[in-house]
């Protein structure tokens, strides 16, 4: 063989003529005729994203295939279009077909990862419900590259001082959202009674209650006895009431 083989038969990988001399048992010899072999060109199979590859849980990222083929096969998703919606993490390669010479190629594979952020979790520094004047420290826990809370603060942790709702959304270090404690907040409640002292004819009345204990004031100093909610005074001055509700919150009326 021109390849300086001499086996029967040759294995070729490259593009050109060959030929063969062969002799036989009388020491005849004879050359064939040259034979071409062609190589075709393998069909350039190259993945391209639509964007990052690194993608939070509920995006896609959509992987072409550059160039047009006859024929196209997705793994490890059996799809056969020019181009694939991905949104699992995984390893993601196509087998293409060249249109003119069908040779098959194989492109090299692309990683997607999907990433599901950390589901926060409120912790509260002391109890939710308090009375007035009290506070309660919220925190989100560290490790989020942002913080937005209901209330429209953006810090790690929140002090509530008024009854409500805290949720909170968070951006992780791939900035996914997570916006569960948004449909699932803690809940802070403050006991605030509220007294107004109001005259009605020679009486004064305690108003916004019930309440569980009342303390009336002259001047200032409490007036023994008077412990209800409504007052009969019988020398003029300033009068105000203290009073208790069922979570043992005080609060002190408006001067009559």
């Amino acid at each position: 063989w021109g390849t300086n083989e001499t086996t029967p038969t040759i294995t070729v990988d490259q593009e050109g003529f060959y030929q063969v001399e062969v002799e036989d048992e009388f020491g005849c010899t004879g050359i064939s005729q040259p034979f071409y072999v062609m190589v075709l060109q393998l069909p350039n199979a190259v993945i391209v994203a639509d964007g990052p590859t690194d993608i939070c849980n509920g995006d896609t990222v959509t992987l072409s295939a550059t160039n047009v083929f006859a024929d196209y096969q997705w793994y490890p998703n059996n799809e056969t279009t020019n181009s694939i919606e991905v949104s699992e993490t995984g390893s993601y390669y196509v087998t293409v077909t060249d249109p003119v010479n069908g040779c098959e190629s194989v492109s090299d594979s692309i990683g997607v990862t999907v990433h599901t952020p950390i589901v926060p979790s409120i912790t509260a520094n002391g109890p939710l419900e308090f009375c007035i004047g009290g506070e309660v420290v919220l925190d989100a826990g560290p490790g989020f590259s942002s913080y937005l809370w209901t209330s429209g603060s953006t810090t790690q942790s929140i002090t509530a001082i008024e009854s409500g709702c805290y949720g909170l959304t968070i951006l992780d270090e791939y900035n996914c959202m997570d916006s569960s404690l948004v449909l699932d907040p803690v809940c802070v409640e403050v006991w605030d009674p509220q007294p107004i002292a109001q005259q009605q004819g020679d009486s004064i009345v305690a108003l916004g209650g019930p309440y569980s204990a009342y303390q009336w004031y002259l001047n200032g100093t409490a007036i023994t006895g008077e412990t209800g909610a409504v007052l009969h005074p019988d020398q003029s001055g300033n009068y105000m009431v203290e009073v208790w509700d069922d979570n043992d919150c005080n609060a002190i009326s408006n001067n009559v």
